[in-house]
């Protein structure tokens, strides 16, 4: 290599003066910068890929959790009990009493056993009546037809009688309406109720805000206070339903209700109501 060309020489062809370039290790060393560059760019993909991956996945993964919670949450809102209705009471009335005919009057017969001494144009002859005919007829002071005394006459619809019973015979029309005197009542009062049924509903599907279903469930307090026969009066959906029905299962014994001093089984209709919230 001569003056000239060793000025636009670089090193590389300096050093590798005079010896074997097609061995390898010029040509590593000629493009070792295009490689250094190809490695740096092919390492910052690699690395933003995987940046890339880790930051998809886990955004992934918070919105499925926030999807599963945002399915798993549960909205309680406070259940509608209404106030206990007053018990009804059927006023009774009693039967009208059958108008009495006209009390009958006795027989009698006057009867005569003072002698006056008048003009005999002035005289009303009394025929003075025999013992036989005041056997049969009550004593006065005029004559009229009558009953015989002791008995009386027949009456259409009314059996016949002497006139000499007590009147105290009982009636046969219907006996008074008795209303139960205690209703059932959930252990601890309205309150208490309410306070369990909060605490043990869940919402089946989650409502939107202002959304409404309405249950309402019919069942029975048996004299022990135990609940049973529970049959679904309107629905609010077969989820719905099904959750109202599994908690009053839960309820404990309640205070039966009261009728003439004995515990009797008596049905109690209760709604429920799930309001939506804010989400």
């Amino acid at each position: 290599m001569n003056t000239h060309e060793l000025s636009k020489a670089d090193m590389l062809d300096i050093l590798f003066e005079n010896r074997n370039k097609s061995y390898g290790a010029y040509t590593l060393r000629r493009q070792y910068n295009g490689r250094l560059w190809t490695a740096l760019f092919a390492g910052l993909g690699l690395a933003g890929a995987l940046l890339w991956l880790a930051t998809g996945a886990s955004a992934g993964e918070n919105k499925r959790v926030a999807m599963r919670n945002d399915h798993d949450s549960v909205v309680l809102r406070t259940v509608v009990i209404p106030a206990k209705p007053k018990p009804v009471v059927i006023p009774v009335q009693k039967p009208a009493k059958p108008a009495l005919p006209p009390k009958p009057s006795v027989a009698r017969v006057k009867y005569t056993n003072v002698i006056h001494i008048v003009d005999d144009k002035k005289v009303k002859t009394d025929i003075i009546p025999s013992q036989k005919q005041l056997d049969s007829v009550a004593i006065a002071g005029v004559t009229a037809p009558g009953f015989k005394p002791g008995t009386l006459p027949s009456t259409p619809g009314l059996p016949a009688g002497t006139g000499l019973g007590t009147g105290n015979q009982g009636e046969t029309g219907p006996a008074n309406f008795v209303a139960v005197e205690r209703d059932p009542q959930f252990p601890g009062g309205a309150e208490a109720l309410r306070r369990f049924l909060s605490m043990n509903l869940n919402s089946p599907t989650s409502l939107d805000e202002g959304e409404k279903k309405v249950v309402q469930i019919r069942f029975q307090v048996d004299p022990n206070g135990m609940v049973s026969t529970f049959q679904i009066v309107t629905s609010g959906g077969d989820e719905f339903d099904k959750e109202v029905v599994r908690v009053c299962r839960k309820m404990p014994r309640w205070i039966p209700a009261l009728q003439n001093g004995v515990n009797v089984p008596v049905s109690y209709m209760l709604p429920v109501t799930f309001i939506g919230g804010e989400q």
